[in-house]
């Protein structure tokens, strides 16, 4: 990601560590699903492993896409925004990876 911006370099690790949680709840997810004692509990994320690649994929996009623009007029709404998202995606997959425990 660039840093255009001294808003946009302060939402560098935010950035980071959201899409750093991200991965971990697609893979925790692939893990409970593929072990038997997990189950895909949104539906729109039901399907295929490419399914849920492409729809974090968007998801994740459209987050740094709105937090860039948030953090022009508010960046500190924007660093926020990010780490709220960063907590509970990574709560989500703690979750996971214990279900497969």
């Amino acid at each position: 990601l660039l840093a255009s911006s001294t808003s946009a370099q302060s939402l560098t690790l935010p950035t980071g560590a959201f899409l750093a949680a991200q991965s971990a709840d697609l893979i925790s997810t692939h893990a409970a699903i593929s072990s038997g004692k997990g189950r895909e509990a949104n539906g729109i994320m039901q399907g295929t492993d490419a399914k849920r690649i492409a729809y974090k994929a968007g998801v994740s996009a459209g987050v740094i896409v709105l937090t860039r623009q948030l953090a022009k007029h508010h960046p500190n709404g924007a660093r926020v925004l990010l780490w709220t998202l960063t907590g509970v995606t990574g709560s989500i997959a703690i979750h996971n990876y214990r279900v497969t425990q």
